[in-house]
Order: C-alpha cells, then structure tokens, then sequence
C-alpha cells in the first residue's frame, strides 16, 4: 500500500494498492500539494490532474504523461522528465507550469509545446532535443541549459535568462527574445560548420555580449537596439536583418554580407573585420 501525503500537513491525500507508482492512472486527480519527491513515477498518466504545489523533486517522471495538468508551482527540481509528454497542439490541451522550479532537471526528448512556463526556474537544465514550440518561457530563468537540438520556434523568451545557455543546431524561427539575457550563449553548430536557425526572430535590446554566433542562419532578425558586443559573428547569414542602434563593439563579422541589413546608427567603428558596403549611411 502507497499512501500519498499533502507535503506540508501530511494529510493523506490518495492510497494505492500497488508496490509502485509506476504506470498508475492518475487521470483528473486531485493532488495539490502532494509529495512525491523520489517516486518512481515513469509512464504514469497524469492527464489532467490538479497537481499544484505538488513536490515531484528528484521522482522519476521518464515517459509520464501530463498534458492538461495544472502543474503551478510545483517543485521538479533534480527531476527525470526525459520523453515526457506535457504538451499538445493547442494551449488549452497543454500543462500548465507557471512559476514552476525545474533546476537541474532532465527533460530531454520532452514534449512541451504549448507549455506555459513563465516565470519558472530551469537552471542548468537538459532540453536536449526537446520541442516547446510556441510555449511561453517569458520572464523564465534558463541559465546554462543544455538546449541541443531544441525547437523553440514561435515560443516566447520575453525578458527571459538564458546567459551560458548552449542552444547549438536549435530552431529559434520566428521566437520572440526581446530584451532576454544571452550573455556568453553558444548559437553554433555541435560540429564544425553546423548553426543553430533564428530566421524572423526578435532580438530587440537582447543582451547577447560575446555570445557564439558562427555560421548562425539569422535572415530578417531583429536585433534593434541589441547588445551584441563581443560576439562571434563569423560567417553569419544575416540578410535583412535589423542591426539598428545595436552595439557591435568588438564583434566579429568576418564573412558576413551586410548588404541588405540595416545598419542604422550602429557603432561598426569597432567592430571586427567588417566590410561595410559603401551605400550605407548614418553609421557610426
């Protein structure tokens, strides 16, 4: 017999007749605030549960299902979520993880699209080749995540950290980054000549100082009033995109064809190998 318990007042909240948690059906349960911090919950079906407050810290949730759970607040740090499935096509399908603590967890392979993530805490956590295509990540602390071969297209970074992180082959298409941290980010390829794809994204007043950019595909971008001091710009594909205001003291363009991209009042007085075309005006 399993007996779970409220994780403040250690009411008891469920019981099952089993050895293991693993596998249950917890569909459209009622769980706010349970603990099961270092259960065995791998492929268990939590659709839909009301799990808010809960404490799932160091459980192994590996291939559970918890699309439409409400999962605010909930305590995932060191937790396994490798393959879960947490997302849906539509928002109103998909969990709910507003304000939620997921240091140091591993949601590889994870499905998080449509996933509301805002204000939560991912730090130092593994997305390796996880899709959170159109989640809302706004105002979320991603420092140091390890971001290979993520889909991020459509989502919303808004005012989000993402300092260290290592997005490498990532698809940042259309997502919107205005005003988010990415200092020190690596925007490469995990092999040589490999980018990572931010086609249509919004970088506006984004802080990306020494950043690694090398080879990134960033056709009509906007950096606008960007910080991009610093960073490594070797090869990029920048067509279109919008560098105006943006601080490009230090950066490396070497490769880069500024033809089509607008420059306006930005400082290439300082920046690295560029070769300005000699059409552009009000540059400084």
């Amino acid at each position: 017999m399993i007996i779970i318990k409220h994780r403040e007042t250690g009411a008891e909240l469920a019981s099952l007749d089993a050895e293991s948690l693993a596998g249950a059906d917890f569909r459209e349960i009622y769980l706010q605030g349970a603990d099961l911090s270092g259960q065995d919950l791998h492929n268990t079906n939590f659709s839909n549960a009301f799990l808010d407050n809960a404490d799932f810290s160091g459980a192994n949730l590996s291939g559970a299902t918890l699309t439409g759970a409400h999962l605010n607040n909930v305590n995932f740090s060191g937790a396994n979520l490798g393959h879960c499935h947490l997302g849906a096509e539509g928002y109103a399908k998909a969990a709910m993880m507003q304000n939620c603590n997921l240091a140091n967890a591993d949601l590889s392979h994870a499905d998080l699209r449509n996933v509301s993530l805002n204000g939560s805490n991912l730090h130092a956590v593994k997305l390796n080749n996880a899709d959170l295509r159109n989640s809302d990540l706004s105002s979320a602390n991603l420092a140091g995540i390890s971001a290979h071969n993520c889909k991020f297209q459509n989502a919303n970074l808004r005012d989000a950290n993402l300092s260290k992180a290592d997005l490498s082959d990532s698809r940042l298409h259309s997502a919107n980054l205005s005003n988010a941290n990415l200092e020190a980010a690596i925007l490469t390829g995990l092999e040589t000549g490999g980018f990572t794809i931010i086609n249509l994204a919004n970088f506006e007043t984004a802080n990306l100082a020494n950043a690694s950019m090398a080879n990134i595909n960033a056709e009509e971008v906007n950096f606008k009033h960007a910080n991009l001091s610093g960073a490594d710009l070797r090869n990029a594909v920048l067509n279109g995109s919008n560098l105006r205001g943006a601080n490009v003291a230090g950066a490396d363009f070497a490769g880069v064809q500024l033809l089509t991209v607008h420059m306006e009042f930005a400082n290439f007085s300082k920046a690295l190998n560029v070769d300005l075309p000699y059409e552009k005006e009000n540059l400084r």
